[in-house]
């Protein structure tokens, strides 16, 4: 576990990375701006909770072995339903391809808004209900 005091509330989130790299060991790190306070680890990518105050974090520990202590704080940080049959990289990797894709969604919604072509428009909806198609699949 590491405590970081912030200076600001937006920081570089490559250093958290950097340092869970250099470091060959699972560290829960304790984010704190004020009387705000987060965590985040790093698992494949890095994974943060919200924002809240200090007093109201918690982070349960439950498990029978470390790597499932472990595997359970990952869990309740970034809020996954490990769904039936994957494995928690596997959920990870399926959160992250989900949140790509919301945010082309509404990037290529914007963009088509903006079209002033109508056969321009019409593609990029054609590809906003493909992309949908694919979230409601996934």
């Amino acid at each position: 576990m590491a405590l970081v005091q912030l200076k600001k509330i937006n920081f570089n989130e490559t250093s958290l990375i950097l340092l869970s790299k250099l470091i060959p060991q699972n560290i829960l790190f304790i984010l704190q701006y004020a009387k705000q306070a987060k965590l985040a680890v790093f698992q494949h990518k890095l994974i943060q909770s919200d924002w809240q105050p200090k007093k109201d974090l918690r982070i349960e520990l439950k498990g029978l072995n470390l790597d499932n202590v472990w595997h359970n704080i990952i869990q309740q940080i970034g809020k996954f339903n490990i769904e039936q049959g994957n494995s928690l990289e596997q959920q990870i990797i399926i959160a992250d391809k989900r949140q790509k894709l919301i945010l082309n969604i509404a990037r290529l919604e914007k963009q088509a808004r903006k079209e002033l072509q109508p056969k321009k428009a019409f593609e990029l909806v054609q590809k906003i209900n493909q992309l949908k198609q694919e979230l409601k699949d996934s």
